[in-house]
């Protein structure tokens, strides 16, 4: 065993510590979109910096504004929030960075935000600490161990259908520039190339960005009903040139 007063072997508690710990951040997440602390912060694209307690006015009638500055304080580390110090001003304000705006509401009601929902509910969070037992029995799903109803909970069902519309807004636009940039392009190719190709126009763009959208296709979504998983996205992306997309 090392020497355990090494400064090595003190950065590795230190590690441990921080991985024991990360729960924190998720969770903490979720306490942050359940107040709907990045709304009040935007308003209406103003995203104005406010201090603890004059999100807490925007989101509360009470409540604890110093537990909240911890929690904003913290996300200034993972530059969720940007942090404001003024002359004159005893409290610290925050605004949204990039990466905030992202929980932001958007006119149809979507976001981020009702995905970091969706993925701590109770019911999925009870799973996690039950993850050794898919190690120790292949047939052991750590979900159905610890639910086993999920098919049974509409509000469940629901709130996975919205945390996956809010994230698939950014894949259509993305989808719709590759369309629109792609499409200029081949509007310029003759009629003999598009032969020899003899693919459509829409395969024809998918299959020269599929490098590019390989981040997106290796997401796998599942949805569990009663045991049974049902992948939103096809595993095998690419199939005689085409993407595939299971209808949700």
């Amino acid at each position: 065993m090392a020497d355990e007063k090494t400064e090595t072997r003190n950065n590795a508690r230190l590690a441990i510590l921080e991985l024991a710990n990360m729960i924190s951040v998720p969770m903490s997440l979720n306490a942050i979109v359940c107040l709907k602390v990045p709304d009040a912060i935007w308003q209406g694209s103003s995203n104005i910096p406010l201090s603890a307690s004059e999100v807490l006015a925007h989101v509360l009638p009470t409540g604890n504004s110093e537990n909240l500055r911890r929690i904003l304080r913290m996300f200034t580390s993972y530059d969720v929030f940007s942090e404001h110090i003024a002359d004159g001003f005893s409290e610290r304000k925050y605004s949204l960075t990039e990466i905030g705006k992202i929980l932001v509401t958007d006119g149809e009601g979507l976001s981020y935000a009702v995905y970091v929902l969706q993925h701590h509910q109770d019911t999925l969070v009870k799973a996690w600490p039950l993850q050794h037992e898919a190690v120790v029995d292949l047939k052991e799903e750590p979900f159905v161990k610890a639910n086993a109803y999920y098919g049974d909970k509409p509000e469940m069902n629901e709130l996975m259908q919205k945390a996956m519309s809010g994230v698939s807004v950014p894949f259509v636009l993305f989808m719709k520039a590759i369309v629109e940039r792609r499409n200029v392009g081949i509007i310029r190719m003759n009629t003999e190339q598009r032969r020899k190709t003899k693919k459509s126009n829409l395969s024809y763009i998918f299959s020269k960005n599929l490098p590019y959208l390989s981040y997106y296709i290796k997401i796998l979504f599942f949805i569990d009903i009663k045991g049974k998983k049902l992948p939103l996205f096809a595993r095998n992306p690419k199939r005689n040139g085409k993407i595939r997309i299971r209808p949700m």
